[in-house]
């Protein structure tokens, strides 16, 4: 299990997770906790969506 610090690192992984929130239409990953372990689902729909966002 990771957590959003862990996939999306220092300022530029702040905003690759804006775009993973507007690619996934997902505005609640937002509030959620830095620093809380993901749902291996939700860590898995995050990983796909930053490969995807980093081909961009």
């Amino acid at each position: 299990m990771s957590t959003l610090n862990q996939l999306f690192p220092g300022q530029t992984g702040r905003l690759q997770l804006m775009r993973v929130m507007l690619l996934l239409r997902r505005p609640d990953l937002k509030s959620l906790d830095r620093d809380e372990p993901l749902s291996d689902e939700l860590e898995k729909q995050l990983r796909e969506a930053l490969g995807r966002v980093r081909k961009a």
